[in-house]
């Protein structure tokens, strides 16, 4: 199936889910409004809490829609949109039953519930001030509406309570600034602390990329006098290259030599159509070198080479090689161009990223 089908699919997907929100809701209304008319004690405020009972779900599935739609999603992903949704779904039900409570004017019902919903506004938020991930225009807005209603429902609480109370009101008026003021001020804490351990942390990575370089190779017995030498698994031996005639397989060398920056690990290179790992000397030291031995049977197409820092970032490099006078059996070959490239390069060069 092409994209265009898929894509032609889930449009009337979508289209069937509007349609079929939105007969849902002119149901409710047809049969809520007549009840209102005709019996005086079901007020206007019993069909606006069932309205926006019944829209809470239709517009998160709605909103799920829209979402993958848009966006490429993984199934992990999808769940982790599921669950967020979810506990979004709860939560709006819940101020939805605190306004129930609340033009009931029952009381105690209305404090425990909103007394409830506004820990639950001001976890969530704390959590996601304090959190690592970015957040998108849509969670952004979210967390701008819960902010907006926690603080609106604080001064609703404040407002009912009772004038035979005594000076209950401003006492609890006198707490809660002070709670406000306080979460404020820790949050600007929090705020400069995530702010300046990003920074470090920044600074960290950007000197644990690696930094390197390499020299040419012109002795044939460059290996004998190398302490730390790199080799290449599942190569094919001098040999049985030389059995090939079309094309002649190819000695290549290469020596890196890193710099104070940081450590890196080879981990493996791409040529003849296929990765191959690493086995000995791959870890490179700070202000060491390293010489990596390879046989491939391609001399056209350039290597790739993949490394890792020390924060599991992986990188990956152009080789371009040159070749001197044949020596036989095979032809000698050293570094003579390093290029770093991009995922979406080795991709255009259909070199598959396992």
């Amino acid at each position: 199936m092409s994209n265009m089908q898929k894509n032609d699919k889930f449009l009337k997907k979508e289209g069937k889910i509007y349609l079929e929100a939105w007969l849902m809701i002119v149901i409710y209304l047809a049969i809520t409004l007549p009840i209102h008319f005709c019996v005086p004690a079901f007020s206007w405020h019993w069909v606006a809490f069932g309205l926006v009972f019944l829209i809470i779900p239709l517009g998160l599935v709605c909103a799920k829609t829209f979402f993958i739609n848009k966006m490429n999603l993984t199934v992990e992903q999808q769940k982790k949109l599921n669950q967020t949704f979810g506990i979004g779904m709860l939560k709006l039900w819940l101020a939805d039953f605190v306004y129930m409570t609340a033009f009931n004017h029952w009381l105690v019902p209305t404090y425990i519930l909103g007394i409830i919903f506004i820990i639950i506004v001001f976890n969530t938020l704390v959590n996601a001030f304090l959190g690592k991930r970015n957040h998108n225009s849509f969670l952004n807005f979210c967390l701008a509406a819960d902010l907006i209603i926690g603080m609106a429902l604080t001064i609703y609480l404040i407002y009912i309570i009772p004038e035979n109370t005594g000076n209950l009101q401003n006492i609890i008026t006198t707490i809660v600034a002070a709670t406000y003021g306080g979460l404020l001020t820790l949050a600007g804490v929090a705020w400069t602390i995530k702010h300046s351990d990003k920074q470090k942390r920044d600074d960290e990575l950007a000197k644990a990329k690696p930094l390197f370089t390499f020299n040419l190779i012109c002795d044939k017995n460059i290996s004998a006098h190398k302490q730390k030498i790199c080799l290449i698994d599942d190569n094919e031996t001098p040999e049985i290259l030389a059995e090939v005639k079309f094309p002649k397989g190819t000695e290549s060398y290469i020596e890196f030599e890193n710099s104070a920056n940081s450590i890196f690990t080879i981990k493996r290179v791409y040529f003849d159509n296929n990765w191959h790992k690493v086995s000995a000397n791959n870890v490179v030291l700070p202000n060491n070198k390293i010489l990596v031995q390879l046989y491939r049977k391609n001399i056209i197409e350039h290597p790739v080479m993949e490394i890792e820092d020390i924060y599991s970032r992986k990188f990956y490099y152009d080789l371009k090689f040159i070749c001197l006078p044949p020596l036989q059996p095979v032809q000698f070959c050293t570094l003579g161009e390093l290029k770093e490239v991009t995922i979406q390069e080795l991709q255009a060069k259909n070199i598959a990223i396992e």
